[in-house]
């Protein structure tokens, strides 16, 4: 690893309503998105971490396990204390200790800033290109949700939603 920081994020999929609660959440979750960087400074990587059928928990890059495995290294990311970890104890067994975490949602409301990516990225004036993408609420709402009982599709995948996974 070039650096002891390692920003650090997932996205994933459970039929329980995050409303129940994490730990409810994150009991049947699947992770179906990683993303990360191996240092501050370097390009984010992206690992698809589902099957052909979009269904996830698909085996983690070796560059991910090594760095959540290495007692040292500061795992960075927004929520991450709170959801990221809790997801990748209940569907990986993988513990990262609190001592490691560099939450950026906590650090901002500490300061009585909003937690929220978005907001924040107001705030500091980051790029476009830079912040949270505008229609990212969308597309967390489009593949990390069941969709309604009376749609046709239950669930959005990269099968049946190619063009919207590839911009998740």
């Amino acid at each position: 690893m070039a650096s002891d920081i390692f920003p650090f994020d997932l996205e994933t999929f459970s039929e329980t309503a995050l409303q129940k609660g994490t730990h409810a959440y994150a009991v049947g979750a699947e992770i179906m998105v990683c993303s990360w960087a191996s240092s501050l400074d370097a390009p984010a990587q992206v690992a698809d971490l589902t099957n052909d059928f979009g269904i996830g928990n698909m085996p983690f890059p070796e560059e991910v396990l090594d760095a959540l495995a290495t007692p040292w290294m500061q795992i960075l990311g927004a929520n991450f204390g709170n959801f990221d970890r809790t997801l990748l104890r209940y569907a990986r067994g993988i513990t990262v200790d609190p001592e490691r975490i560099i939450d950026t949602q906590v650090q901002a409301l500490s300061h009585g800033l909003p937690g929220g990516l978005e907001k924040l990225g107001e705030i500091f004036q980051i790029s476009d290109e830079d912040a949270k993408i505008k229609e990212g609420k969308s597309l967390i709402q489009l593949f990390c949700k069941p969709r309604p009982k009376n749609m046709a599709v239950r669930r959005a995948t990269k099968r049946t939603h190619p063009i919207e996974w590839q911009r998740f």
